[in-house]
């Protein structure tokens, strides 16, 4: 797992290698618990900064509130590499971009409800 998201042990974006062990999951579920509420870089710099060290076979799953030209970009230069790519996104409203044929799966119906009965969330 790769999040652009500081970890608040380091001031680096949060990077839990990937691997098959028993432990993988609670390894990713503490280092979310650690992420903080602000990001250290774009995530389409994290992207490719990253993307040398993507096992081949990888799939990309990328959940962004966001879609940008540079993001756009970054997406199409991994699919080049030969990594499939689904994008989750959080944002409101349709997203500002295309992506063509890559599937874009829209989590507004699920996270808005989420919040609406989550307090902190709402606010």
């Amino acid at each position: 797992m790769i999040s652009n998201a500081v970890a608040s042990y380091s001031g680096k974006w949060i990077n839990v290698p990937m691997g098959a062990s028993s432990n993988q999951l609670s390894m990713t579920l503490e280092a979310l618990a650690m992420a903080a509420s602000y990001v250290v870089a774009p995530l389409s710099e994290v992207l490719n900064s990253e993307r040398d060290s993507l096992p081949s076979g990888t799939t990309i799953l990328l959940v962004s509130p966001s879609i940008g030209d540079s993001l756009v970009e970054e997406i199409a230069g991994i699919r080049q590499h030969g990594f499939p790519v689904t994008v989750l996104y959080s944002g409101d409203g349709p997203p500002e971009r295309s992506l063509g044929d890559i599937t874009v799966i829209p989590m507004a119906s699920v996270l808005d409800p989420a919040e609406k009965n989550d307090q902190v969330l709402a606010e």
